[in-house]
């Protein structure tokens, strides 16, 4: 009995650093284009790769939260006034458009499509140009009351 559970353990664990391997995330986790890291969020989001979510938040962001704090509070973020966690929400998502936004040439906001009781809303991300890559602006959103829907 014990080699069948520490054998389904280890079956789990290889399946996780599988789906959240480079070789599968999409575009190879490059994030050299807003779409890209856009991309990237949906799919951590929905696969639970950590490691790949907080790396793509902001330097800024990370340097706030420590990755234990990521890890342990961003499962549980939970937008105003809704009872599904920013991951949730983020994870059905479907169609995202990419815009300019006025807080200046490095930043982009991405607005991510999801069905509202039969209504299409959209969730805010806001992401910025840090050296050749876009990251997740977290922290820069909430302190530029950038909203989230």
């Amino acid at each position: 009995m014990r080699r069948v559970l520490l054998a389904l353990t280890l079956l789990s664990a290889a399946a996780c650093t599988t789906v959240c391997s480079r070789e599968n995330l999409p575009n190879k986790g490059d994030v050299s284009t807003p779409e890209h890291a856009v991309e990237l969020l949906q799919y951590g989001c929905r696969q639970s790769c950590w490691s790949e979510l907080y790396d793509l938040m902001s330097e800024k962001t990370r340097a706030k939260y420590s990755y234990v704090k990521f890890r342990i509070g961003f499962p549980d973020i939970k937008p105003p006034d809704r009872d599904e966690t920013v991951r949730e929400l983020i994870a059905r998502t479907g169609e995202v458009l990419v815009s300019h936004s006025h807080l200046g040439d490095n930043f982009r906001l991405a607005y991510l499509s999801h069905d509202e009781r039969g209504e299409s809303k959209d969730f805010n991300v806001l992401l910025i140009q840090e050296g050749a890559d876009w990251h997740v602006a977290l922290q820069e959103q909430i302190e530029k009351k950038v909203p989230f829907e």
